[in-house]
């Protein structure tokens, strides 16, 4: 946003930066002016999403343009410097009273989060996936592979959280439609299209495996047992999808899937809707290991669909 004059003039007074300059002159003259420049970003922004006086900033508001900053072209060091000056800034109004001390910015982890997520190509995962791992020493190492494999699919063909991957239940899944419901972060629920190769992998392990981890144990209609025939736990699915050779980041199968999408042409925002991010920015981190720009909707888009 480009500011006149006048405009710039009236941001300094709206947001006190008239004051908030002699309370920095602590500072090198070049470090005031690197401190200066960035407030006056963050106001321009502050301006543009309807703020009118200090008091109407809140974490929310920072938080959302901190990553902003994360996520845009500036170095890390650029963004570790704005993160300073809005640190300053913020203490500045908290003693003129002109904002709510309780107030908390987490400007550190924003400022840190441009690092960007560990993605799996494409030619890995198929490789992983579609290797072929018979004859299998014992039955068991077959019903435990036939389960990973399922797991390591439907993380990788729906992008799901490793949280939400353990809470599946049998009814969760829509086998017609291709179509598995999730109870994701704050406890909002999510209907997600998961791959077809999602789903051959779930129709083999259900077609047998899973009663096999079941067998002379209570019932239960958890989707994915452990060795004991109760619902699988986080660590389990970490240490089968090492086994897989996957390593142990199930998190890196859900980035993958975003990235791949985006490479694909798929829609961020429908990308965001499908991971149950709340704020665009949560989803933009991947645009930046995203490369091919292709047009395409999920069902032709998704590598494995």
């Amino acid at each position: 946003m480009e500011c006149t004059k006048e405009v710039s003039s009236r941001l300094d007074a709206m947001f006190l930066l008239d004051a908030f300059v002699p309370s920095i002159g602590d500072l090198a003259d070049l470090t005031k002016q690197k401190y200066l420049f960035e407030v006056r970003r963050f106001v321009e922004f502050l301006d543009c999403q309807g703020k009118d006086s200090p008091a109407s900033i809140d974490t929310k508001t920072v938080d959302r343009y901190m990553a902003k900053l994360a996520t845009s072209s500036l170095t890390r060091r650029s963004v570790m410097v704005a993160a300073s000056a809005l640190r300053r800034y913020v203490k500045f109004l908290v003693e003129m009273e002109a904002l709510e001390a309780s107030v908390e910015v987490d400007f550190t982890s924003k400022a840190s989060s441009n690092k960007l997520p560990k993605v799996l190509s494409k030619s890995r995962l198929e490789s992983v996936l579609d290797q072929d791992r018979s004859p299998l020493v014992t039955q068991e190492q077959e019903v435990a592979l036939a389960r990973d494999l399922a797991m390591a699919e439907l993380l990788y063909g729906a992008g799901l959280r490793v949280s939400e991957l353990v809470g599946l239940d049998l009814a969760d899944l829509d086998r017609r439609t291709l179509v598995v419901t999730v109870l994701g972060k704050g406890s909002k629920v999510r209907r997600v299209p998961y791959s077809k190769k999602a789903e051959q992998a779930l129709s083999c392990y259900l077609v047998g495996p899973r009663a096999e981890l079941l067998a002379g144990k209570p019932q239960t209609e958890a989707l994915f047992l452990g060795t004991h025939g109760k619902r699988i736990d986080q660590r389990q699915v970490r240490r089968s999808l090492v086994k897989l050779g996957l390593g142990g980041s199930a998190h890196a199968l859900r980035h993958s899937y975003a990235t791949h999408m985006l490479d694909a042409g798929a829609d961020i925002r429908t990308v965001g809707e499908l991971l149950g991010h709340v704020e665009l920015s949560t989803t933009q981190i991947y645009t930046h290991v995203s490369k091919e720009r292709l047009m395409a909707v999920y069902g032709s888009s998704h590598p494995r669909g």
